[in-house]
């Protein structure tokens, strides 16, 4: 643990958090979700320390959705309009938010916005990473080579984690038709078929969910059909994505969205012009996937906050001590693909 961080462990136990809060108070705390987990036992956050979590946002915080927050940017307003403002945003439309989160914000009235990839829900892909993930999970092969990586049979049998970590950083650098390339030559090396479909752990959530969520008031927001970073696209296939993608929520669910969230979300992983190109789609605000001292600023980039199982560390984003951290020293947590 570096000084800096000993300092604000130290400065939280005495009384610090009362402090960020009252310095942060008119921020909104937007905090970015992806999967969940009923035990605790996979990648996302369990249902337990969900609910702890959404039980505080609920007792001590407005919670409201993405598309009220902008609104309240637009009009130029304080955001904050008596308690603190929180918003909960989930990317993706795993199937796991409709069991698991959704029953949870639910029963303590919290509204969340919920970014889908509509490829996904029809069932026309599932996500590159998770095939990834499935390719390296499934195989054992003496070596591998992918996108100029070389892996003795030693590195590649031993720490799956690893592995796919390394393989999506590389990954992550490519185009849409670059990854699915990849993907294929990298199943016939290993002798792995990917499932048309994806599996149980990987489903996503169907249209019917998404009605019954969006009439208890979980804002429906886009998230592009195929999921691929928008900044490694011309600028024809990212009109497409978001076009076809808006167009498809607006039938399904009746009502065209207003939300938007980046795949990926760093800022390599946005478009050019993106303020004008997402307008044009006819989107009114967007997420990323990283904090920084910008925080609203912008309302086709708006600052999020990743949040996990870690008590200490959701405690720390809502109540500011994040935001300060970013304000102040200019701490943040931008990810640059290009230095893995």
């Amino acid at each position: 643990m570096n000084l800096l961080s000993s300092l604000v462990k130290i400065g939280v136990k005495y009384g610090g958090l009362r402090l960020a809060e009252k310095m942060a108070r008119n921020y909104p705390r937007i905090l970015m979700y992806h999967r969940f987990d009923e035990h605790g036992k996979g990648k996302g956050v369990s249902a337990d320390q969900f609910e702890h979590q959404i039980s505080e946002l609920s007792a001590n915080f407005e919670c409201i959705t993405i598309s009220e927050i902008a609104a309240r940017i637009k009009s130029g307003q304080r955001i904050a309009r008596g308690k603190p403002v929180a918003c909960v945003t989930v990317d993706d439309g795993y199937a796991d938010f409709y069991e698991i989160a959704f029953p949870i914000l639910k029963r303590y009235q919290v509204p969340a916005s919920f970014y889908v990839t509509t490829g996904f829900v029809d069932g026309d892909c599932w996500f590159w990473y998770d095939r990834l993930e499935w390719i390296v999970s499934h195989s054992v092969d003496n070596k591998v080579t992918s996108d100029g990586r070389i892996y003795s049979s030693a590195e590649w049998n031993g720490d799956k984690a690893k592995v796919w970590g390394l393989l999506v950083s590389d990954y992550l650098k490519k185009d849409g038709s670059d990854i699915e390339n990849l993907l294929q030559d990298l199943s016939s090396q290993v002798g792995v078929q990917v499932p048309q479909t994806a599996p149980e752990h990987y489903k996503a959530v169907t249209w019917d969910q998404l009605r019954e969520m969006r009439e208890a008031g979980i804002e429906i927001g886009g998230h592009t059909v195929n999921h691929y970073s928008l900044g490694r696209l011309d600028a024809q296939d990212v009109m497409d994505e978001l076009k076809t993608c808006r167009n498809r929520l607006a039938d399904e669910l009746g009502e065209a969205p207003k939300a938007f969230c980046y795949p990926n979300g760093q800022p390599a992983d946005i478009p050019a012009d993106y303020a004008k190109v997402l307008r044009e789609a006819g989107f009114e605000s967007s997420v990323v996937a990283y904090y920084d001292k910008q925080g609203m600023a912008d309302p086709y980039a708006l600052r999020r906050h990743g949040i996990g199982e870690s008590w200490y560390e959701f405690q720390k984003t809502i109540r500011g001590v994040d935001r300060l951290g970013a304000v102040l020293l200019g701490r943040n947590n931008v990810f640059d693909w290009g230095e893995t």
